[in-house]
């Protein structure tokens, strides 16, 4: 796939873009179409790029015969900066968009006024017709799907033994929009997608904590399994100490909380 990297602004920052060549997506009907299911815990688990899954899963789902014009993965992550991260698959252009989402986001409108909120929260599977009465009232984001040619949209929690922070949306622009027995076939992909979709991030914050903790190269090396003791590379770097200037005159007559919070806008 073609690739290009685009930046955002804001709690959601995209990431990569990805692009399948029309000559490279499976044909209705072929035997790249098969099975959905089978697929995800057969070579769908295999591959380890999220971005490179939803744009495999998305083509599939295509070409077995669901109406799918748009779908996203959103997964939770344990990360300092970030809530989770995930992708956005579409159809009509064949793009694949990366995103990260920080935690900022948690306490927005933006969220609070989604469909999303709803799955973590509630554990809801949301479904929903952009053109119902009052459908762009309670959730924003059905005006802008509806806008881009979407009839009908669904998100579903993806969960794993217990409470997850992942799920996955997916939308049609067919007229009349889903039927029941599509519907169906989505719901019943839920179980298998999530543990999936589980090792992906575990995978992630396996990585984010080795990266946090030995740095973004010796993480690397340790998560590839460089783990051998004796096993030194001699590398070029700097140390960096800095003091604050009368800071342990503040943490003796502050209380604790107002020093974390003052190392945290400092730290900022």
């Amino acid at each position: 796939m073609a690739t290009t990297g685009i930046a955002a602004s804001g709690g959601v920052r995209r990431g990569e873009r990805r692009v399948r060549p029309p000559a490279e997506r499976p044909a209705p009907g072929s035997r790249a179409a098969g099975d959905e299911l089978s697929w995800l815990l057969s070579d769908g688990r295999q591959i380890g790029d999220l971005a490179d899954f939803a744009d495999a899963l998305g083509w599939r789902m295509v070409a077995a015969g669901l109406p799918i014009a748009r779908l996203t993965i959103h997964l939770g992550t344990l990360h300092p900066q970030l809530l989770g991260f995930g992708c956005r698959w579409t159809s009509r252009d064949g793009v694949t968009e990366a995103f990260e989402v920080g935690h900022e986001v948690r306490g927005s409108a933006l969220y609070l006024g989604s469909p999303l909120y709803r799955v973590y929260e509630h554990g809801e599977t949301v479904r929903r017709r952009t053109d119902a009465p009052g459908a762009a009232a309670e959730f924003a984001i059905l005006a802008e799907l509806a806008a881009e040619g979407v009839t009908e949209y669904v998100a579903m929690p993806l969960v794993v033994g217990r409470a997850s922070r992942s799920a996955a949306t997916f939308a049609t622009d067919r007229a009349g929009g889903f039927t029941d027995a599509e519907f169906v076939r989505l719901v019943a992909l839920a179980p298998a997608l999530a543990l999936v979709l589980e090792n992906v991030s575990l995978k992630r914050i396996a990585a984010t904590l080795l990266e946090t903790y030995l740095g973004r190269g010796a993480g690397a090396r340790v998560f590839a399994g460089e783990v051998r003791r004796g096993e030194a590379e001699a590398i070029r770097a700097v140390i960096c100490v800095f003091d604050l200037r009368g800071f342990t005159r503040l943490s003796d007559r502050l209380p604790g909380a107002r020093v974390v919070a003052l190392l945290d806008r400092l730290f900022e």
